[in-house]
C-alpha cells in the first residue's frame, strides 16, 4: 500500500463510521431539522427516552443526544436510554469534523469540492455540528487522535451490548425516516384468506408495522457488527504513522515535477527517518483482538444451538425468517470444515494449517494469528522489509516471524513474490 492511498485511507476511516448513521434512513431524501425539540420537565425518564428514540437519524442525532441526557438524569439506569446514549456516542465525536480536517483536504483533496459540498448541506441542527469551530487537525498524532475516540466510543457500544445480553425491548421507527419501510410492513402484514365456500378475503395485522422487536439475538448480531468496525479502525489508531504526511507531499512534488513516486526502499527509509513512526501507541487496540475471536466464538456456538429459532424454515424464499424483529432476514449459521474448531484452536496458540505461500504453493505450517493480540508489535520497524532486489520489491524481512504469527521463522516464504518481470525491470 502506497503512502499516499494510505494517507486517504485514514480520511476515509474518519468519515467511514459517520456515514453508517447515514446509511440507517430508509428514505434517501430526508429534509434536516432545525427545530431543536424541547421536552417538557415533567415527563419521566422512560418518555424522554422515547422522545429521543423519535429524532435519532443522520440529521438528528445531536438533539437526541440532549434528551437521553435528561432521561438519564432522571434515571440513570434507564436501559433504553443507556442503549441509545451509547449508539450516539461515536457519531458524536464528529463534532466541528468539517472545520477540523479543513486543512488536511487542502493539503491531500479538492478543497474546493469539499467547500461546495458542505455549503450545499442545507441549514440545518446538523450543518452547525459538523461545521462547529475545533481544533485543527494539522499532522498525524492528531489525526489519529481522533480515529482512536470514535473507535474507543464504538469499543464502548460493543461492551455495553456484551454487558446487556439479555435487553429486550420494542424499538419505534421514526414515521418520517422509515416512511417507505413502514410502508411495506403494511403490505407485508395482511394475508388472503380462502374459507370453505370459496370466498376471499384480506385480513390484516398492522400492530407491528411501525415497530422492530430487539432479543439476545439481534444483541449479538449488533455486538459482532460493532466490533467488526473497531477491528477496522484498529490498523489506523495502533501504530504511529508520524512521517506519512511529509512522505506524501514528497510524493506529490515528485507527481507534479513528472517523477516518479519514491521506490519501497527509499520510502521506507523516508519514514524510518522519524523516530515516532512505528511505535506503538499506548491506546492501540490490537489487544482486543483475542477477545473478539472469543466473542466470535461464543455467540457461533450459541447460534448453532438456536438454529430452529434464528433461522426457520420458510414456505417462500422472500419470507422474513424472524419478522418484525431487528434482524428480520435470519441469523443463519452453519459449522462446514471444522471452521468452529480451527477458530477455537487458533484462540489458544499456533495451529497447523495448510497455507498458500507468497508464490502460490500450499505448505502446511504453523500460524499463531491472534500473537499480535497477546504480544503486539512494539515498533512496525523491527517487521519491516530488510532488503529490496533490483525490481524495488522486498526479498528479505527483519523478522521471520512476523511478531509471532509464523513460529517457524517462515514469513519470507509465505508473504514475499520477489520475482522480476520485464515490467517490473522496466519501472
Amino acid at each position: 500500500m502506497t503512502p499516499s492511498i494510505l494517507t486517504k485511507r485514514m480520511l476515509l476511516a474518519c468519515t467511514v463510521p459517520f456515514l453508517m448513521m447515514t446509511a440507517c434512513s430508509e428514505e434517501k431524501k430526508v429534509e434536516p431539522q432545525t427545530k431543536v425539540i424541547t421536552t417538557n420537565a415533567q415527563m419521566d425518564s422512560e418518555e424522554l427516552a422515547l422522545a429521543a428514540e423519535q429524532i435519532i437519524g443522520p440529521y438528528t442525532f445531536m438533539l437526541a443526544d440532549r434528551v437521553l441526557d435528561q432521561a438519564l438524569e432522571k434515571d440513570p439506569t434507564n436501559k433504553r436510554a443507556q442503549l441509545y446514549k451509547a449508539f450516539i456516542k461515536p457519531f458524536m465525536k464528529y463534532k466541528g469534523i468539517a472545520s477540523r480536517i479543513e486543512n488536511l483536504v487542502t493539503e491531500f483533496g479538492d478543497i474546493q469540492q469539499f467547500k461546495k459540498d458542505i455549503s450545499n448541506i442545507p441549514d440545518s441542527s446538523f450543518k452547525e455540528f459538523i461545521t462547529a469551530k475545533g481544533q485543527p487537525i494539522t499532522n498525524e498524532k492528531e489525526a489519529q487522535a481522533v480515529l482512536t475516540e470514535i473507535r474507543n466510543a464504538f469499543n464502548d457500544f460493543r461492551l455495553f451490548l456484551k454487558s446487556n445480553p439479555d435487553l429486550e425491548m420494542d424499538i419505534n421507527l421514526n414515521p418520517h425516516m422509515f416512511e417507505q419501510f413502514i410502508k411495506e410492513r403494511y403490505s407485508d402484514s395482511c394475508k388472503v384468506i380462502n374459507d370453505s365456500n370459496g370466498n376471499y378475503d384480506v385480513e390484516c395485522d398492522t400492530r407491528m408495522a411501525a415497530r422492530v422487536g430487539m432479543n439476545m439475538a439481534d444483541i449479538t448480531v449488533l455486538q459482532q457488527y460493532t466490533a467488526g468496525v473497531v477491528l477496522y479502525l484498529t490498523p489506523y489508531t495502533s501504530y504511529d504513522f508520524t512521517g506519512l504526511k511529509n512522505l506524501t507531499k514528497i510524493n506529490s512534488d515528485r507527481e507534479k515535477r513528472g517523477l516518479p513516486p519514491l521506490t519501497a526502499s527509499d520510502a521506507q527509509r523516508e519514514l524510518e527517518s522519524n523516530q515516532d513512526f512505528g511505535r506503538i501507541r499506548k491506546d492501540e487496540s490490537f489487544s482486543l483482538l483475542q477477545s473478539f475471536g472469543a466473542d466470535v466464538s461464543s455467540a457461533w456456538k450459541w447460534a448453532l444451538t438456536m438454529q430452529d429459532s434464528l433461522c426457520p424454515n420458510t414456505q417462500n424464499w422472500w419470507e422474513k425468517k424472524r419478522p418484525y424483529m431487528l434482524v428480520e432476514d435470519g441469523i443463519c449459521v452453519e459449522n462446514e470444515n471444522g471452521h468452529l474448531e480451527l477458530l477455537d484452536k487458533a484462540l489458544s496458540g499456533a495451529t497447523r494449517l495448510i497455507v498458500q505461500t507468497a508464490k502460490g504453493e500450499k505448505v502446511e505450517t504453523d500460524v499463531d494469528v491472534f500473537a499480535i493480540s497477546r504480544n503486539p508489535i512494539q515498533n512496525l520497524k523491527t517487521v519491516l522489509p530488510l532488503s529490496y532486489n533490483q525490481c524495488g520489491k522486498a526479498n528479505d524481512l527483519r523478522d521471520k516471524t512476523l511478531g509471532g504469527i509464523l513460529p517457524q521463522g517462515n514469513a519470507v516464504e509465505m508473504t514475499i513474490d520477489d520475482n522480476c518481470s520485464n515490467q517490473d525491470m522496466r519501472r
